[in-house]
């Protein structure tokens, strides 16, 4: 065992899980896998250990701390789940597979996972195809960050399966931008349930069909200037967050992720009361800038789910252009009743600033939580 190894071992062995803390983190499990000829696919399979104490109960004294001695106590236990909930089949017939012992971890995002040496010993004919199903009846936003080698018959390439997409065949896949179109998915999946992102992009929104000449919000009358209007502050919103969601995918940039979050939320409460109180007039500057954290959040949800080792900067892209599109979706159903709502009084005296207030205190809710 390597040196790097053994402190990764002595990790779990003393201290690794406080099970609480992290519980919060994306459920993201890691398989690699390559074509070895005769039959034979070799492997390892990475799952978090917050998702098997969910799974699996390891914490047997539920002290909060899992050590070695408990994890390897289960080791039968996770084995048996592994064989239900992964396989392989070439043709009709179902591959062999064989679990090597637990001896080493790995960390992600500071979260340890167990590595599951494994082998698929296959003796059919035809396409080689593999399933996943292990957590998602449990866990079911559970994604799997899949790397194929198959061998000759093609380049490495990259997938992300979920309860949606559980399996695929391994040795006909179209590899780049099927990869590509996986990560504009999970792009548009995790802008719909990052509830932080979405109530921002709402704050923005509510203020888009009002101007304040003096001291009362009044609509703003011409669909055009609202619509450019819109655009301009969304836009600012979106070049910024695509700035660092790239800059930080890539290891240009890089702060504590808590921090991030803190400062995401922070940004929802100064956006919400500047709705009540009008601060700043100009909003697309502060867009802008609230929108660069932003970005650091994304990228800390696409370095949860992982980056391919092949064509990392084409799954950034692909993962950036599902933000949007996410984005857009929201944008394209809020945006309509705010410009029906503008002329009522009670919109602008009373509806956009308590829907404001609200957001502020789901933001200070968040502020907390995160420090």
């Amino acid at each position: 065992m390597s040196g790097a190894s053994i402190i990764k071992w002595l990790a779990v062995l003393f201290l690794s899980l406080p099970l609480a803390v992290n519980a919060h983190q994306m459920s993201t499990a890691y398989l690699s896998i390559a074509e070895k000829g005769a039959g034979q696919w070799d492997g390892n399979l990475q799952w978090r250990l917050y998702d098997l104490e969910r799974l699996l109960g390891l914490d047997s004294n539920r002290n909060g701390r899992l050590t070695w001695g408990e994890l390897k106590a289960s080791e039968a236990n996770i084995s048996q789940l592994l064989h239900a909930g992964l396989g392989v089949n070439q043709g009709a017939e179902k591959c062999d597979l064989s679990v090597g012992a637990m001896t080493e971890i790995d960390t992600h995002f500071n979260e340890p996972y167990i590595i599951l040496p494994l082998r698929f010993s296959c003796s059919g004919s035809g396409d080689v195809a593999l399933s996943y199903s292990a957590m998602f009846e449990t866990i079911a936003s559970h994604k799997l960050l899949l790397n194929v080698d198959p061998g000759q018959s093609g380049a490495a390439y990259t997938r992300v399966l979920s309860s949606s997409q559980r399996g695929l065949v391994l040795t006909e896949v179209e590899q780049a931008w099927g990869g590509f179109a996986d990560y504009v998915y999970q792009g548009v999946v995790h802008i719909l349930i990052g509830w932080d992102h979405i109530v921002f992009l709402l704050c923005i929104l509510l203020v888009s069909v009002l101007h304040r000449p003096g001291s009362q919000w009044q609509p703003v009358l011409k669909k055009r200037t609202i619509m450019l209007h819109t655009l301009s502050i969304v836009t600012a919103f979106t070049l910024a967050h695509s700035l660092t969601l790239t800059s930080t995918a890539l290891g240009i940039i890089a702060l504590p992720s808590q921090w991030v979050e803190v400062g995401i939320a922070a940004t929802v409460v100064i956006a919400a009361l500047n709705n009540v109180f009008s601060w700043v007039a100009r909003i697309g500057w502060l867009t802008f800038g609230f929108g660069l954290l932003h970005g650091m959040g994304f990228a800390g949800v696409l370095g949860e789910l992982g980056l391919p080792k092949e064509n990392t900067v084409l799954a950034v892209l692909g993962f950036n252009i599902g933000v949007e599109l996410g984005q857009l979706a929201i944008i394209m159903l809020v945006l309509p009743v705010l410009m029906l709502s503008r002329y009522g009084l009670w919109y602008r005296r009373w509806a956009m600033p308590a829907g404001s207030l609200v957001i502020a205190l789901f933001g200070v809710q968040w502020l907390i939580a995160r420090l």
